[in-house]
């Protein structure tokens, strides 16, 4: 066995983070390059952004639950969260993410007055319960954890500037995996769900705040709605930020858990043969270290993490858009002298297009590409 030694020392403990387990998850190649160039702390704004806003929340939450009071004024979460900026000199924070981060502190202050803080629901806040399977014990950082009525809360802070489908949250491995933790784990030695049946989890958005309607139950935009855009009423429930939420039971937990003595089983055999083969797919623009990775460019979705990364590939698209339409009219020139083009098995042509817009008629020349077996086929076939 041939690990880096960064590797090794941090398998060593055999302590194992959600990070690293959701990279083994969907590729072990990153999951290996994720511990090898941890300790290289490489913060983009973005990063810095969620750090920042992590740190008022957790800052917020306990002054509110020192003083007693349930709610924040958004004005005074906004100061909080200008202090922070100005203190934590170890953020990189452009000017552009300190205006996100005032309007995160606004909108989860604001929040507070639909959903006040209740101290004896409070049960952890950047709580860490660990679960011991096998020969590992495997961890996470919990952003916020509450029991109401015996029902648990497990809260995950997310300070990106969109929000993903229901459909990519209900493929999260996070917060599964902080819900087991939370259930039959422990925290500094003290076992702390074993008794809840249902784990309510949540990704929760601060940079969108949004206000029920009372007439009709829709959700519109705090900021730019003075009237229900479904109904037009104008009585509107307290603001709150947006939320993705899912439910899980017992049943969805043990099968979870299965699933995670399967990744441990891999990553143990991992060990045995010093193979950590790579997959593409979407978590690719989560890889720590995207040019060590064996797989070609071609394969992998584009990655992007940082504004300057971003302005290169816009110029790399705008280029590439422009010698495209280049290419395209040479094309175009040289069929309709020549006629079609033949290459790798397909056909390329121009064909005109007729469409019928009111009553304009808009007649266009378009690229047609077919493969040549294909067009040879019978029809119906």
């Amino acid at each position: 066995m041939s690990l880096d030694p960064e590797v090794r020392d941090y398998l060593a403990e055999r302590k194992l983070s959600q990070s690293f387990l959701a990279r083994l998850d969907a590729c072990p190649k990153s999951a290996y390059l994720y511990a090898k160039t941890r300790a290289i702390r490489v913060q983009s704004p973005a990063m810095a952004r969620g750090e920042a806003f992590h740190d008022f929340a957790e800052r917020a939450m306990r002054e509110l639950l020192d003083s007693g009071e349930t709610t924040m004024a958004p004005d005074v979460g906004r100061e909080l969260m200008e202090s922070i900026v100005d203190e934590r000199h170890d953020l990189t924070i452009p000017h552009y993410e300190r205006d996100a981060l005032r309007a995160m502190a606004w909108n989860w202050s604001a929040a507070t007055e639909a959903h006040p803080v209740i101290p004896w629901e409070v049960k952890g806040l950047e709580v860490m319960p660990e679960l011991k399977i096998g020969d590992w014990i495997v961890r996470g950082r919990i952003d916020r954890v509450e029991v109401v009525r015996g029902d648990v809360f497990i809260r995950d802070y997310k300070t990106s500037l969109s929000i993903p489908s229901q459909e990519k949250f209900d493929k999260s491995f996070q917060l599964p995996l902080y819900a087991l933790c939370w259930s039959e784990g422990t925290v500094d030695g003290e076992r702390v769900g074993e008794k809840q049946d249902t784990f309510n989890v949540a990704e929760d958005y601060p940079r969108f705040l949004s206000k029920q309607c009372r007439d009709c139950d829709t959700f519109n935009d705090a900021h730019d709605h003075a009237e229900c855009r479904e109904c037009g009423g104008v009585d509107f429930r307290p603001p709150t930020t947006f939320k993705r939420r899912g439910l899980l039971g017992k049943r969805e937990l043990h099968d979870f858990k299965r699933h995670v003595k399967g990744i441990l089983n891999k990553l143990d055999t991992a060990l045995e043969t010093d193979e950590w083969p790579a997959a593409p797919g979407p978590h690719c623009a989560t890889c720590s270290a995207p040019a060590l990775c064996p797989l070609p460019r071609s394969l992998r979705p584009a990655s992007i993490t940082t504004t300057a990364e971003a302005v290169a590939l816009a110029r790399d698209v705008d280029r590439h858009e422009q010698e495209l339409k280049r290419d395209k009219k040479a094309l175009k020139e040289w069929a309709g002298h020549n006629g079609e083009i033949s290459f790798d098995n397909k056909v390329m042509d121009f064909k005109t297009v007729h469409i019928r817009r009111a009553d304009e008629q808009i007649v266009s020349t378009r690229f047609v590409t077919r493969d040549v077996a294909a067009s040879s086929q019978p029809e119906g076939e």
